[in-house]
């Protein structure tokens, strides 16, 4: 997997939507859906 699809798909997340005329996502769009990434894989774990 590329880094830029990571990010998209990361900040997808937090509701980026991508699009050929959208630059990528910024680093506040990134750092909230690695956060919500992040609240999803701990959740699991716990179960």
């Amino acid at each position: 997997m590329d880094i830029g699809i990571f990010v998209v798909l990361a900040a997808g997340l937090a509701g980026f939507h991508a699009s050929k005329r959208l630059p990528l996502p910024g680093t506040r769009k990134l750092w909230q859906g690695l956060k919500i990434l992040w609240y999803g894989v701990n959740t699991v774990q716990a179960q």
